[in-house]
């Protein structure tokens, strides 16, 4: 990989083409193919956002995820697009959490993946995500 944001690009399309296969394909349940789908989805833009945070890139640990928490929420004074950016990546951030570890779980009601995958495509290719 060359780059974070060519990753990012990457998981976003695996996220868009997955979702629209037919869950025969994998013999696994749309459940989890939603599941697998969020995940991806959550690592592209945490990995768009990492592209431009250099100082996190060389730092180990899950503290990376709560640190570009921590900063998108810092810039939400900077305009309604660093405030739905905050969002999107704290509604992926929780979730991925359920995606990956809550399997007994069902379903959140809310979930409009349509919506969130139109959302995450408009900030992957956004110029700059941190202001």
């Amino acid at each position: 990989m060359n780059s974070h944001i060519e990753y990012s690009k990457e998981l976003n399309s695996f996220a868009y083409k997955f979702i629209t296969l037919s869950c025969d394909n994998f013999l696994i349940s749309q459940e989890s193919q939603k599941r697998v789908t969020i995940s991806k989805m959550y690592y592209a833009l945490y990995h768009r956002i990492l592209e431009e945070l250099p100082i996190l890139q060389t730092s180990k640990g899950s503290n990376k995820h709560e640190a570009i928490e921590k900063i998108l929420e810092k810039q939400c004074n900077k305009g309604s697009f660093y405030t739905k950016l905050f969002e999107l990546f704290r509604d992926l951030k929780s979730l991925r959490v359920w995606a990956d570890y809550e399997a007994l779980n069902s379903i959140p009601n809310e979930l409009n993946l349509n919506l969130l995958q139109r959302k995450l495509y408009s900030n992957i290719n956004a110029e700059k995500l941190i202001y």
